[in-house]
């Protein structure tokens, strides 16, 4: 049982690990398409690159929430709630 146990910790180890990297490559994607994105929309570039301050502030904003919730909550619960939030806003 306690070989079951370890291979899940790994699993999970690994599907965070991965899901940890796409989110990083997912938020950096904007950037060398900010232009294309503020010609294609007819916006000025300025107000295109609010698009990084906004999700610099949502992700501080994440970070305060669950600061406060993870004494309320275990870690890995806050952690999953997390994940599938991103899935649901992401697809």
């Amino acid at each position: 049982m306690d070989h079951r146990a370890a291979l899940n910790r790994r699993l999970l180890f690994y599907t965070l690990y991965l899901a940890y990297i796409s989110a990083g490559i997912i938020s950096i994607l904007p950037g060398p398409t900010l232009s294309l994105l503020a010609m294609h929309t007819s916006v000025p570039l300025d107000v295109a690159g609010w698009i990084f301050t906004t999700s610099a502030s949502g992700f501080a904003i994440g970070v305060m929430i669950a600061g406060l919730l993870t004494a309320v909550l275990h870690p890995k619960h806050l952690l999953m709630i997390g994940m599938s939030l991103m899935a649901s806003i992401c697809s």
